[in-house]
């Protein structure tokens, strides 16, 4: 996938792309993905620290980025934490590793696409509740011997051990993303870049909603 990850080089007179961090231990396996029989094997791991003298050893949670002339120790680079791009660049087949792509840890989340007249096989999972999102087409669901249709828009929540199964209902293709997650929810914990928005923000929780018609800066 083309990714776009981008990191802050200090002294740099440019942004240069490079390949996102790795981080000390294995991902957790992502929504969908043990479905296909990932292994330890087939996750990418961290790269070694960096011992050559004169040059500080890593923090532990962090491992080296490669970027566009070789390697740049940690202590010159700001993550910049975000990466974006889009299904169709995650190749083919009924799963597409939107976690493992985008370098995703907080939670699993992967797209489920199936042509018209097929299906899912019914399963649970141990420990991860799962929350579907039609993208594009319409998806049948049975849960608990009821079943339902949902269309572009549609969620679904499925708690972990409840059995489910999920087919394209459609003639069209069915484009899924599926999260999951365990845990218990965080809660509100965003906090504004600018200050002069937090009053905005306040306004906006009033009713005036007319304080979010802007353009961004």
């Amino acid at each position: 996938m083309a990714l776009r990850d981008r990191l802050d080089v200090e002294g740099a007179d440019d942004v240069v792309a490079v390949r996102r961090c790795g981080r000390a231990g294995p991902p957790e396996v992502g929504a969908g993905e043990e479905h296909e029989g990932s292994s330890d094997g087939d996750r990418e791991r961290p790269r070694e620290l960096d011992t050559r003298a004169g040059t500080p050893p890593l923090p532990q949670r962090h491992s080296l980025c490669t970027v566009a002339h070789g390697i740049v120790p940690f202590h010159t680079i700001r993550p910049m934490g975000f990466a974006y791009g889009s299904i169709d660049e995650l190749g083919t087949g009924v799963f597409r590793k939107v976690r493992r792509a985008l370098g995703v840890t907080a939670f699993g989340v992967n797209a489920m696409v199936l042509p018209p007249q097929t299906g899912w096989f019914e399963h649970f999972h141990n420990e991860q509740d799962e929350l579907y999102f039609v993208h594009a087409g319409r998806a049948g669901f049975e849960v608990e011997g009821e079943r339902f249709d949902l269309g572009p828009g549609g969620v679904c929540h499925v708690e972990s051990t409840t059995p489910r199964r999920v087919w394209n209902a459609g003639e069209e293709t069915l484009v899924l993303l599926i999260v999951g997650g365990k845990g218990g929810y965080i809660g509100r914990d965003g906090e504004m870049v600018d200050p002069e928005d937090e009053e905005r923000r306040r306004a906006f929780s009033a009713g005036e909603e007319a304080v979010i018609r802007r353009l961004p800066d």
